[in-house]
């Protein structure tokens, strides 16, 4: 089952961390019962290795420091090991890294990615070593990062329906499409290493005013994409010829989201 775990070494017991994650059959992790506030802090653990996450506005504890009761409490619709892959994913793929703290557009940028996230799971940032530094720590270490919990807040918002800042987009993308110009017609570029598809060839997109001009000035010098572009060809099984399937919807930091057309 190592490749169900590719950030971390086959011959690590529990990710690394025995004291918080157990193996029993030697198949798959299994968490304990887990409980968050709205904001993402980890609230505790009760006795039952039943890997599921609950909401709540708080919680009581025995003497051996097990959650015994809460408060409002609501079972999410993902077991605890899902939901700390996604915050661990929205963590690698937001702006955190560059960031002195957690400001409104970051919080918002984060909100967006976990709301795509439901909808588009596929994301570069899942198996990077950002997404293995958040799953390496235990929840209540997580408590000591805002970063990290405002990824898990971002999840429970998007998991219970919360305010979805996208405004209903299906995929989002970063700094590096920003990075080439119109006259670039390849299907994949290279960026800091890792290959990857420039959307503006494959699907065609188009952005609007406002979120040209803040994509923009947020990347900087480097930024030399168009404002609108066509698909120049059909690539694989991209029949987009001429088209252009995406349309922008918002833009936090580096990161533009788009609707699918």
């Amino acid at each position: 089952m190592a490749e169900s775990y590719s950030s971390f070494s086959p011959y690590a017991y529990g990710m690394n961390n025995p004291v918080f994650w157990t193996d029993p059959t030697g198949m798959s992790i299994e968490p304990p019962g887990d409980y968050y506030g709205k904001n993402g802090n980890w609230l505790g653990k009760d006795k039952y290795n039943d890997n599921k996450v609950y909401l709540a506005d708080a919680v009581t504890k025995g003497k051996d420091g097990l959650v015994t009761s809460a408060k409002n409490i609501q079972t999410l619709s993902v077991s605890h090991s899902e939901f700390r892959q996604q915050a661990a994913t929205v963590y690698a793929e937001s702006s955190a890294y560059k960031m002195n703290s957690v400001t409104d557009e970051l919080q918002k940028e984060m909100y967006s990615i976990a709301s795509v996230h439901q909808k588009n799971e596929l994301a570069y940032g899942a198996n990077s070593s950002k997404a293995s530094e958040y799953l390496g720590l235990t929840p209540s270490q997580i408590n000591k990062s805002s970063f990290k919990m405002t990824a898990n807040a971002a999840v429970i918002n998007a998991i219970t329906g919360g305010i979805d800042y996208s405004n209903g987009a299906t995929m989002w993308d970063g700094k590096e499409q920003g990075l080439f110009p119109e006259s670039n017609n390849n299907r994949s570029v290279e960026y800091k290493g890792r290959s990857f598809e420039l959307h503006m060839n494959t699907m065609g997109w188009n952005i609007s005013d406002g979120h040209f001009k803040t994509w923009k000035g947020n990347i900087g010098k480097d930024f030399i994409a168009p404002q609108q572009k066509a698909a120049p060809a059909n690539f694989g099984n991209y029949k987009n010829k001429g088209r252009i399937r995406l349309q922008s919807t918002a833009v936090y930091g580096e990161t533009i989201f788009w609707r699918q057309k």
